[in-house]
């Protein structure tokens, strides 16, 4: 019988070897901890869904620490010199049940510079207890000095492959037989094509489709694609062309879907048309969406559109 509970937090790994994907760089990581040289700062960076977090937390159990002594902040809402100073005064203290006191900060890159600075000295002269793990998806706003003192893995994305032996696997865990999984097949190859390689988004799209039938799903998914893609040329267009910001920011307010999928889709686009030709509002347009969204959300694609709009003509 089935087990009820959303799959992507049903289903989220607790240990290297549930871990899909990434095998060079979880080994290298494996390989170090425990070991007399252990780093005591590392950087995971990656896009949104690939992990990070979830690998975070499996250091922390391979490490020793206890929930007790496990501090995980987001420097996205605690970005200032504060956040760091109250490491700093918690840091030399024993740990209070496990070995180590493991702090993660996530979207580290959102911290301000001071906030950044205070942190290289902290992590210079941390006592041997203490271990820190900084994850972002932009490691390029990371200070030089900091980032030199980490030891960096990024995390990639998974293959199509990877993402079909994720959900199929799922699909054997909630006690599927081997013929309705061979019957709902195509579903699960059009959902590693729409989720680009990020786990728990194919996570989230499984569970959405595993109750209805396979040209259902198949229909749903189809839906998901073609209103994505429909969205992202109307808006093309309309940046392209001498359409009003009015007009822009209407088509704007109904976006649905996750941003930086949708950047991701206005860079094709604009991609495509210089392929063919030399287009100069093109390539302003793709240095205005440059920007990933993982931050902002749906306010940089706003933003990214105003800067074209107020582009002269």
């Amino acid at each position: 019988m089935r087990k009820n509970g959303p799959f992507n937090i049903k289903y989220r790994p607790s240990d290297f070897d549930e871990m899909m994907g990434n095998k060079e760089a979880l080994a290298a990581i494996q390989a170090q901890l425990g070991q007399p040289t252990c780093p005591h700062v590392f950087l995971f960076h990656g896009e949104r869904g690939t992990g990070k977090t979830t690998l975070a937390r499996i250091v922390r159990k391979n490490l020793g620490c206890s929930d007790r002594d496990f501090v995980e902040l987001n420097a996205a809402n605690t970005r200032g010199i504060d956040t760091v100073r109250d490491i700093y005064n918690t840091s030399g203290y024993a740990p209070d049940s496990g070995k180590v006191r493991l702090y993660l900060l996530d979207e580290c890159h959102q911290l301000t510079s001071q906030a950044q600075e205070a942190l290289l000295k902290i992590t210079e002269d941390a006592p041997n207890h203490v271990y820190f793990i900084l994850s972002t998806t932009n490691p390029e706003r990371v200070i030089a000095t900091l980032r030199s003192r980490c030891e960096t893995y990024k995390l990639e994305k998974l293959s199509r492959r990877e993402v079909i032996k994720l959900l199929t696997w799922v699909m054997v865990e909630e006690d599927f037989p081997q013929d309705d999984i061979d019957y709902f097949s195509e579903v699960i190859v059009q959902i590693a094509r729409v989720s680009e390689g990020i786990p728990r988004e194919a996570l989230v799209l499984l569970n959405q489709c595993i109750t209805l039938t396979k040209d259902q799903a198949l229909e749903m998914l189809k839906k998901h694609i073609v209103s994505g893609e429909a969205q992202v040329n109307q808006l093309c267009q309309q940046l392209l062309g001498p359409d009003d910001w009015a007009t822009v920011a209407k088509t704007l307010a109904v976006l649905d879907g996750d941003s930086e999928q949708l950047r991701r889709g206005v860079m094709t686009y604009m991609r495509k048309v210089i392929s063919k030709r030399w287009d100069t509002r093109a390539i302003q347009i793709m240095k205005a969406f440059s920007t990933p969204t993982y931050d902002n959300g749906i306010n940089g694609l706003w933003l990214a559109a105003a800067l074209v709009k107020a582009l002269p003509k």
